[in-house]
C-alpha cells in the first residue's frame, strides 16, 4: 500500500483516515509514536489556519487551548497548525 508506506511519523487524523479508506490492512498503530514531530524553529503558522480557527465551534476551543498553552507551557496551537 504506497500511502501507507510514505507515512514515516503518521499523525491521529492520518491514521484515522488510512483506517476508514483501507479498513483492516492498516494496522493499530504505537500510540506514543503516532504524530507528525515537530516544527522546524522557523516554522510559521499559515494565514488560512488564523483564519479557520476564528470559525464556530474552533473559536470556543481557542480558549482552552490558550489556557493549557499557558498553563503548562506546551505549544499546542503552533503544532495544531503545523498538522493541519
Amino acid at each position: 500500500m504506497d500511502v501507507l508506506d510514505s507515512l514515516t511519523k503518521p499523525s491521529v487524523l492520518s491514521w484515522l483516515l488510512l483506517r476508514e479508506m483501507y479498513g483492516a490492512e492498516v494496522e493499530e498503530p504505537d500510540w506514543k509514536f503516532l504524530n507528525s514531530g515537530n516544527p522546524s524553529t522557523d516554522f510559521q503558522i499559515p494565514n488560512n489556519f488564523v483564519k479557520w480557527m476564528k470559525e464556530p465551534p474552533i473559536f470556543i476551543f481557542k480558549r482552552k487551548i490558550k489556557k493549557l498553552e499557558n498553563t503548562y507551557g506546551a505549544k499546542f496551537h503552533e503544532q495544531w497548525a503545523f498538522e493541519f
